[in-house]
């Protein structure tokens, strides 16, 4: 008996914890220097202006973006080729491996390339999508790219966590780390081989546990095995190409959404941290690397509640399409709040601790849950479109 269109297909339980443990790792180290990039760079001194600093935060975070954009055709073409799980092997071990060496920049070279070649090695982001539109149908592919959704968003907050409570152990910790050497000349080297080893975690279980999703590919190997002694003229049945297609205006239209969704996103994760640490004479907030991360922190059970809670209640009731356009409308407002907040919340003349007050924590708490919020619709709705 066929199950009914209501009735979703129950998803395989193994590959969708492995994959949420590779997806977790991904914006895990992608984010992990958000925190402290702005005292990474204060540290290099290259310049002694503070509102200057934040212009080569920005080189050092876009560098893996645009590392990244540039190769993102070619691990997708040599994950149709070769199969999804050896391109998600090498991401993360390249990952775990330029991570590392991010967290030994004393230059802003160094910080540059390291970042670059993160976003180089690693095209795991589109892959991984791929895998999961391969392991679900149209019946439950609300939930899989929910748990997706899901474990992108923890490896977001959990990131910047990390890198807010470890950069600077020896003076955040100095019990334990304060008589090491190694932690006070590399003060931002724990938060980055942390995230390496959540890399090289997901790296295990992906290589003991990963099964191929990619048919094609998986016969592609199967015939090169079989004919590798010689050269067959039998066209091969494994993919038909036609000619003169191409993709329909609706796949671009979705496409582009998704790309603007993307950037404006990506936008909002960088400034906000950046906003959140300028000095207050600076137009910032003053807050110290950890109260940023606990501003963040925060945000991980609402997201919990959003994605498996809210957010299933209103894809029963409306489409992805729609879900999407509700978040996007949304989206605006929460970006307008953050800078009303600076003006209208911060009192100069409360002096350094102006940022720090209840009123001030209270309201950011607040349009982050908007934002957050917009977060889990957007990119939920968006990834159910693009599959």
């Amino acid at each position: 008996m066929s199950l009914s269109p209501q009735t979703p297909t129950p998803l395989p339980k193994v590959p969708l914890f492995v994959l949420s443990i590779v997806i977790f790792s991904e914006p895990l180290t992608s984010t992990i220097l958000f925190p402290f990039v702005y005292f990474m760079v204060r540290d290099f001194h290259i310049t002694e202006s503070e509102d200057e600093i934040g212009f080569f935060c920005g080189l050092i975070a876009s560098s893996f973006f645009f590392a990244q954009f540039c190769t993102s055709i070619f691990w997708g073409f040599m994950s149709d080729r070769y199969g999804r799980r050896p391109i998600l092997l090498i991401g993360l071990c390249g990952t775990a491996i330029a991570c590392t060496s991010f967290g030994l920049s004393k230059s802003l070279p160094w910080a540059i390339i390291s970042r670059s070649m993160c976003g180089l090695l690693n095209g795991n982001v589109g892959v991984a999508k791929s895998m999961l539109g391969e392991i679900a149908d149209k019946s439950n592919q609300s939930q899989a790219f929910g748990v997706f959704g899901f474990a992108w968003g923890i490896g977001m907050i959990v990131g910047p966590v990390l890198g807010g409570y470890l950069a600077d152990p020896a003076k955040n910790f100095p019990e334990i780390f304060g008589e090491l050497q190694f932690f006070i000349e590399y003060p931002y080297f724990l938060p980055c081989f942390v995230a390496a080893i959540g890399s090289l975690i997901g790296f295990i279980i992906g290589y003991f546990f990963l099964e191929e999703t990619n048919r094609r590919a998986k016969t592609h190997t199967h015939d090169l095995m079989q004919n590798n002694a010689s050269y067959t003229q039998q066209p091969m049945q494994v993919v038909v190409i036609q000619s003169g297609t191409g993709l329909p205006p609706v796949s671009i239209t979705t496409i582009i959404a998704y790309a603007m969704l993307a950037l404006h996103s990506i936008v909002f994760e960088e400034v906000y941290t950046l906003f959140a640490v300028t000095p207050l004479r600076s137009h910032g907030l003053g807050w110290s690397a950890i109260q940023l991360s606990g501003s963040l922190a925060s945000m991980g059970l609402a997201q919990l509640v959003l994605q498996f809670i809210i957010y299933p209640q209103f894809e029963r009731r409306f489409s992805a399409v729609s879900i999407f356009q509700f978040g996007q409308l949304i989206y605006g407002c929460a970006y307008i709040v953050f800078p009303l907040i600076r003006a209208f919340a911060v009192d100069e003349n409360d002096g350094p601790t102006a940022g720090q007050t209840p009123r001030v924590r209270y309201l950011i708490l607040v349009a982050l849950t908007i934002k957050y919020t917009c977060s889990v619709f957007s990119y939920t709705s968006v990834m159910v479109m693009v599959s």
